[in-house]
């Protein structure tokens, strides 16, 4: 075993999170004000179909990326809480098992608050 080699590959990979960590916030923010363009835009222009297809689809891809940014966001937070626990061998385990918890919680389904999705589906013909 490296010793030398993998202390550091460590140390680069905390400094990539580290700085993931700080990036994340600046990324949603601008992804946030994307998707509020597109929403105003959409509210004081009249669109013909086409127009509308295209509209539609730049929102999903932006909150397609809305949703990475935030997922990513929840798994570094869980890091960072449990970060300083580190020192301990069962620490890291139970950091782990915090993040796997965190993505399957992150990656259920939608529960629709005031929508049944089958009014959205009957919306759009399916």
């Amino acid at each position: 075993m490296d010793i030398i080699k993998n202390l550091t590959k460590s140390i680069e990979l905390l400094d990539e999170i580290e700085e993931e960590y700080e990036r994340i916030p600046n990324i949603q923010s601008e992804i946030d004000s994307r998707i509020s363009d597109v929403y105003h835009f959409i509210e004081h222009h009249h669109l013909n179909t086409s127009q509308r297809y295209r509209v539609v689809s730049l929102l999903q891809s932006l909150l397609e990326q809305r949703r990475e940014i935030k997922t990513n966001w929840e798994l570094l937070r869980t890091f960072k809480n449990i970060e300083n626990k580190l020192s301990q061998k069962d620490n890291r385990k139970m950091l782990i098992a915090e993040i796997r918890k965190k993505e399957k919680l992150i990656n259920s389904n939608y529960k629709y608050r005031v929508y049944k999705e089958e009014e959205l589906k009957e919306l759009i013909g399916k």
